[in-house]
């Protein structure tokens, strides 16, 4: 099953495009589309679960009142089932559940949006969810886990879905100063991924479980004697402070970065459906290996004529553009000076460290996406057409405002040149 999201349904004009593009991924494992991050609500977010012991009603912390945009949603055992009635914060179902179930009730919350239909965030830090596993209290145990064991094997389930071991290499553990970065790495704003320190036994869920009863099976060591055995049971993983991804806000203007950021992933999928090359980035290194005479190579991926930020290398020796011994033809081509040997090897190595636009900062999370689409373009009766233009350009300067919304005008002549360069690039 794809992904989904809560705010989009069958019925809705745009439900199949936005669907097809939401479960299209790249190579990368990146989607084509994304939602947007947020964290501040006018109507709650309430997330409450109850070990049944015969009673069909239930008293939450809070009171609440069931709305069309905010509902609330009763599952028994992680199956959906309907209530009977509300009042305050009592849910009477219309049985009792078996003893010893789990009812969990639910209700997705509704964001406040800012005047562009866009969430408006509360702002500060945000940690995974996380338990500290304690063996039952037993200081002789410890996690142990080794992906090439079949005996001892390990699985998390959520809502009765298991959810994939993140592959987390024990030296990035103690490589990271900061958990949380490196658990943005191989976690995001996944569903259906975990990760378990194998240093200090801490399980890390994704920010949507916060609070939700997990059925843990993994193996603990025991120190006294070196036995291993198999443990299960049940555990929740809490946070203070979470964000969620899984709306994606069909009304919301979009801003430059956004289209920016969609046009540049729509730009990897068409190396990927049309090449074997892997999509030209801001930075790439690229290595060839040489033929009998071979001086002209063409690499995977542009690079600033002036060479700056090009690194060319034969046989692990740097050559010196400003000595002669290479040239370089356009943006993607380089000339040596001397012919090379049949096998050795060519590197192309380039880093583009800032961008040609001078509001795009390097730390900004659309930096990515600008600098490879920047360099992009497709040949016109006019000469070299840009894919990306600024919204104010000058001999001095360029802006590409980001931040702004982008209208009907841009986005029209933004996809026209996509589409010039596609039947260009890929001879569509």
């Amino acid at each position: 099953m794809g992904k989904r999201w809560v705010d989009i349904h069958a019925g809705q004009w745009f439900y199949n495009e936005i669907m097809e593009a939401t479960n299209y991924y790249l190579e990368d494992g990146e989607p084509l589309v994304a939602g947007m991050t947020y964290d501040k609500f006018d109507s709650p977010r309430i997330y409450e679960e109850f070990q049944a012991a015969g009673q069909a009603t239930f008293t939450l912390p809070e009171a609440v009142t069931p709305t069309g945009d905010n509902p609330l949603y009763v599952f028994i055992d992680g199956v959906k089932t309907i209530y009977k009635s509300v009042n305050g914060n009592t849910v009477e179902l219309y049985a009792a559940p078996k003893v010893g179930s789990t009812v969990s009730f639910f209700m997705p919350g509704k964001p406040a949006l800012d005047a562009d239909g866009r969430p408006v965030s509360a702002g500060g830090v945000y940690y995974y969810p996380s338990y500290t596993l304690n063996f039952g209290g037993n200081a002789n145990l410890e996690y142990y886990y080794n992906p090439f064991d079949m005996k001892y094997l390990e699985y998390l389930y959520a809502f009765g879905r298991a959810l994939k071991r993140a592959n987390v290499q024990a030296a990035e553990w103690t490589s990271y100063a900061d958990k949380q970065e490196l658990l943005k790495k191989y976690i995001g704003y996944r569903d259906d991924i975990y990760a378990v320190d194998p240093n200090t036994g801490t399980v890390y869920v994704p920010y949507s479980l916060n609070n939700v009863s997990l059925q843990f099976v993994y193996t603990a060591h025991d120190k006294s004697n070196g036995s291993y055995k198999l443990m299960k049971g049940t555990l929740k993983a809490t946070s203070s402070s979470v964000s969620y991804n899984d709306r994606f806000f069909p009304d919301a203007k979009m801003t430059r970065a956004e289209g920016i950021a969609f046009l540049d992933r729509l730009r990897q999928s068409f190396y990927q459906r049309f090449t074997d090359a892997e999509p030209p980035k801001g930075s790439f290194h690229d290595i060839q290996i040489a033929y009998t005479g071979q001086k002209v190579f063409r690499v995977n991926g542009a690079f600033n004529t002036d060479g700056t930020d090009l690194v060319v290398r034969v046989d692990a020796a740097i050559l010196s553009k400003a000595k002669g011994e290479y040239t370089i033809i356009d943006d993607r081509t380089v000339l040596l000076a001397q012919p090379l040997k049949d096998g050795q090897v060519v590197e192309f190595i380039f880093a583009k460290n800032r961008s040609k636009f001078s509001d795009v900062s390097n730390t900004a999370w659309y930096y990515p996406h600008v600098i490879a689409l920047e360099m992009e373009y497709y040949n016109a009766e006019a000469g070299r057409r840009w894919l990306l233009t600024g919204r104010v350009a000058t001999e001095d300067d360029a802006l590409l405002v980001p931040d702004a919304f982008m209208t009907r005008a841009e986005a029209v002549s933004l996809l026209n040149r996509f589409r010039h360069w596609g039947i260009q690039k890929f001879k569509l």
